[in-house]
């Protein structure tokens, strides 16, 4: 009785690791800044100047025993405090310097695969997937729902020398219009018009298709729906049916809402698609075909490039001996509506931009994704598909640190130079109270962001896992890889950036002030005016990093709309796509560099605190969706073929 109730309590601490070391930084600072003057005081005042243990002796100014002024007593909280303040305003100005670093080189990339896509993509790539086009008899297409559809007919096989690439779409109480703009930018890559729909012998896709590689992919498109959505088989239907003939193949799944243990969200359904996918591949794909099967996942508002499937494709035949244990992840930029938003919630996903975009350098051996990322089936397989259980909210980082895990920390993670295009949270009322809605729902989505704080309590029982029975990986026979321990500790260093770090930092930031604001400067311990003094350096140094980090995003996003925009001109869709295209100057977003400071505290730090005080007692977080900008424009298939004809 007494194990279990044990056993309970350690999962619980773990789990609410993140929140109690909140509280725990909290004692910390009232026992060094409040507790130890006030014992120091009554130490004072009961031994006096010249009580009898210094025999009438005054201790001379600058020795440990001066008080006022000079150095107290060091004691134990004031030792660790004095360090703990130092170390994190370290720590807060290594994460600019490291983000400015991969912001240079995620700029430099993408313009280097911008300018050079049809030179980039190796001619044996070419040659294997034309080879796969011209033995590859498209299968049938299909619309609709669930475990009695198949991929394939009967005598096909997956082709043998191609990618294929099942794009999985999870949304919840999505917006129709959202998913139906995501589609139409999908169904307007080349790929899609010369190989998903087995139109390659149309006169207005040849048309379509003359300025742009003809690289041929295979694609399956997985409406992943929850069933608990009212509506969601007719949402799903619908839009199967309108792009019937745009794909391959477009089927929808729906994630029963009266499975004990799983919550309707992103991962739920996500799971359940995969779920199926595997299975129907498993029908009648040998293990090294499986092999070549790649899972790509996206918001409903993720707009992605032809490239981006390109890069991927040419990566993964390049590189056979880790194919199967790699996961690829683009930068992502939110270029479509950001002018047209609030600046704190404009700048609030600017740095949740560039949190994501600072691990993506080249040598970074750590690369969580956002938002977007892609892995081959053979991985999928190997950990169990994505988790279900409440915990796994931060669905993204979750499942890297799941697969991160069950190889031992030998995962490899490639930048595909190619990013994910996506639109800030928008509120459709208008006036201050569409100014007021759009904060609202911009607060809803930074809890629902910190809320992941859950997957470094599973990351400490993942590694817990590891280093006792050798490997976290439950799912998969093989023997568990050697564990490489540096790529450990720097996941837990990325893990404390993003879950410790912005609460830590504002709470001692703030725990200072107040502290040198009451108490005089003549009766402040020389260690504490020293750490003040280091953490304020330090503090200045951070913020010129964070000005040079948002001027070098300048350059980073205005190469990302620019390509964009080139691929919409070649692609002839340009001119119906104008409100789609957000440029940044300097003059105009000026504001944004004196806002960051304000920003970063109302949805970074504030929301992390409310999500971890309630992590002590539920893990439950009513999912609810962002309000995105709606579409105005008439469906993109259409103006594709009207601008061709």
């Amino acid at each position: 009785m007494v194990i279990p109730r044990f056993a309970g309590f350690v999962r619980w601490c773990t789990r609410c690791i993140v929140s109690l070391n909140l509280v725990a930084l909290a004692l910390l600072i009232y026992c060094a800044l409040w507790r130890a003057p006030q014992l120091s005081a009554r130490r004072k005042h009961s031994v006096g100047d010249d009580g009898p243990h210094t025999g009438g002796y005054r201790h001379a100014p600058g020795t440990k025993h001066d008080h006022g002024g000079g150095i107290e007593h060091l004691t134990i909280a004031r030792s660790i405090f004095v360090f703990y303040i130092v170390l994190v305003h370290i720590l807060g100005l290594v994460f600019p310097l490291r983000a400015c670093w991969a912001i240079s080189e995620l700029t430099n990339g993408l313009k280097h695969a911008a300018s050079g896509t049809r030179r980039k993509i190796s001619a044996s790539g070419i040659q294997l997937l034309q080879k796969s086009q011209s033995r590859t008899t498209p299968s049938p297409i299909s619309s609709g729902g669930s475990s009695s559809e198949t991929l394939y007919d009967a005598d096909d096989e997956l082709p043998t020398a191609s990618v294929f690439h099942a794009i999985i779409l999870p949304n919840y109480r999505e917006d129709i219009d959202t998913l139906r703009e995501t589609l139409e930018v999908l169904a307007c890559h080349p790929q899609a018009a010369f190989s998903y729909d087995g139109r390659d012998d149309s006169l207005k896709a040849r048309r379509l298709l003359q300025n742009i590689p003809r690289l041929t992919f295979n694609t399956q498109i997985y409406l992943a729906m929850e069933q608990r959505e009212p509506g969601a088989a007719e949402k799903a239907s619908k839009l199967a049916e309108e792009f019937l003939t745009s794909f391959r193949n477009i089927v929808f799944t729906l994630h029963p809402g009266d499975i004990p243990g799983e919550a309707p969200g992103k991962s739920s359904n996500e799971s359940w698609a995969a779920k199926e996918a595997c299975r129907k591949y498993a029908m009648r794909s040998g293990s090294k075909r499986r092999s070549d099967v790649i899972f790509t996942v996206m918001d409903s508002d993720s707009h992605l490039s032809y490239k981006y499937f390109a890069l991927i494709t040419e990566m993964h035949l390049n590189h056979p001996d880790t194919a199967n244990t790699t996961i690829y992840v683009p930068p992502i930029v939110f270029d479509r509506n950001a002018n047209s938003v609030p600046v704190l919630v404009r700048v609030a996903d600017l740095l949740w931009c560039t949190a994501g975009l600072s691990g993506l350098y080249e040598t970074s051996a750590i690369r969580p994704p956002t938002s977007v990322y892609s892995l081959p089936l053979s991985l999928v397989e190997r950990v169990d598909g994505w988790d279900t259980f409440p915990e796994a909210i931060g669905e993204d980082l979750h499942m890297y640190v799941k697969c991160f895990f069950a190889l031992g920390g030998n995962l490899t993670t490639r930048t595909v130079f190619s990013a994910a295009s996506q639109s800030n949270v928008h509120s459709d009322q208008k006036g201050i109270r569409g100014v007021i809605a759009t904060h609202q729902a911009r607060y809803k989505q930074a809890i629902r962001h910190m809320w992941g704080a859950l997957d470094t309590g599973y990351a400490i029982k993942s590694a817990a896992s590891l280093a006792w029975h050798g490997s976290s990986d439950k799912a998969s026979a093989s023997p568990p890889p050697d564990h490489h321990r540096v790529n450990i500790l720097v996941l837990f260093h990325r893990l404390y950036e993003a879950h410790f770090l912005p609460v830590h930092l504002g709470t001692l930031v703030i725990s200072s002030v107040i502290y040198t604001t009451l108490t005089p400067a003549a009766a402040i311990p020389r260690d504490l005016q020293w750490a003040f003094d280091i953490a304020g350096y330090l503090r200045i140094l951070g913020a010129l990093g964070m000005l040079r980090m948002l001027s070098l995003y300048e350059r980073y996003h205005r190469t990302c709309v620019r390509s964009r925009e080139d691929e919409m001109r070649r692609a002839g869709l340009y001119q119906h796509m104008q409100g789609a295209f957000t440029h940044r100057t300097f003059w105009r977003n000026a504001l944004d560099y004196a806002m960051f400071p304000v920003s970063g505290i109302l949805y970074g730090s504030v929301p992390a605190v409310q999500a971890q005080l309630c992590h002590f007692w539920t893990v439950n977080l009513t999912y609810s969706v962002s309000g995105k900008p709606q579409s105005q424009r008439k469906p993109l298939l259409d103006q594709v073929f009207d601008t061709v004809v």
